[in-house]
């Protein structure tokens, strides 16, 4: 498993690659206090660059300039100056514990796995921190992997699961580092005229429900599906299943046993009950029955009759017994 960072060792020992190409500006970051009010917002674009400002919650916050003019011996005031000149202040942050220059890159390791190691995170992908997707794309990464080792380690994997990794994982690096080398670009590229145009289409978007949904959930990483699997799937299938109340608690509280959740009137097979929860939707308007894999996505959904295929595709054979309970047997 390579979960090594940026520079990762693992990655280049499988051989797998690191394109892309670094910015040609570095970022100042610190660690400041800024007094209780009003939260400032988490990033500012202006026509000398952008700032941003993430909340600790105690009171600090990393705050950061990415300038487009090289800065000689940058410090704690050329942050100060930056939000002056981009935000219209700089918050009266003070008392500045931590202080970095760094210089963001945009890679993607070509393949996220070569035969029995796997990468995430920064060793498979790193882009720029405009839009903050690195650490929640690099999450998702360990959640989409961590359950299927889990399943190939227990003994009831089907063969062809852990090649879904890449294949659901690869395409959503692509995208991250796509819509946040565009930003990027953007800011760099010091014209007010795209700045305009685009602040523009952006508050546009956002005032709309779809606009709105299909721009946080980008941003949230939420929004990106999985290939269905089967031509005739079901819409949901892919997608990240919706919370909701079920008899057993609200949907995500029920998915942190780890296992798989049947969302049905219908229970769960004696056979996979080792491996998936039932419960039964308080409400909504989801299909007869819905199969949601432990990562919070829809593996399977459709009427009732089709429940033991999609078990068995996707939970094992019925006749599996658990590893542990064998070694707890003998």
């Amino acid at each position: 498993m390579g979960a090594d960072g940026a520079y990762s060792t693992i990655r280049d020992l499988i051989d797998v690659g690191f394109a892309g190409a670094a910015y040609s500006l570095p970022m100042l970051l610190a660690d400041v206090r800024i007094p209780t009010g009003e939260p400032p917002p988490i990033t500012q674009v202006g026509a000398q660059g952008v700032v941003v400002t993430l909340p600790f919650g105690d009171g600090w916050y990393r705050v950061g300039a990415w300038l487009r003019e090289q800065q000689s011996n940058p410090d704690f005031t050329h942050i100060r100056a930056a939000f002056r000149h981009i935000a219209g202040t700089d918050y009266d942050m003070s008392e500045p514990r931590w202080f970095s220059r760094f210089t963001a890159e945009r890679r993607q390791a070509r393949s996220y796995r070569s035969g029995r190691v796997s990468l995430a995170g920064d060793a498979a992908h790193v882009n720029s921190p405009i839009g903050g997707q690195g650490m929640n794309t690099g999450i998702q990464d360990a959640f989409n992997l961590g359950w299927k080792l889990a399943a190939t380690l227990h003994g009831w994997a089907p063969p062809w699961l852990l090649d879904t990794y890449h294949a659901e994982r690869h395409p959503v690096g692509s995208a991250v580092l796509a819509m946040t080398d565009h930003l990027t670009g953007l800011v760099l590229s010091g014209s007010r005229v795209r700045l305009e145009i685009n602040r523009r289409v952006m508050a546009t978007l956002l005032h709309t429900g779809p606009g709105r949904r299909r721009i946080l959930g980008r941003l949230s990483g939420l929004e990106f599906a999985y290939p269905p699997g089967e031509p005739d799937a079901h819409p949901l299938a892919g997608r990240r299943a919706a919370d909701g109340p079920t008899d057993a608690g609200r949907l995500y509280e029920v998915l942190r046993v780890g296992t798989f959740v049947l969302l049905s009137d219908v229970c769960v097979p004696t056979p996979w009950r080792d491996r998936v929860r039932h419960a039964t939707p308080l409400r909504g308007t989801r299909p007869e029955s819905t199969l949601i894999r432990p990562d919070g996505y829809v593996a399977w959904a459709g009427d009732h009759t089709g429940i033991d295929a999609a078990l068995l595709k996707w939970c094992g054979p019925a006749d599996h017994t658990d590893r542990d309970e064998d070694r707890a047997a003998t």
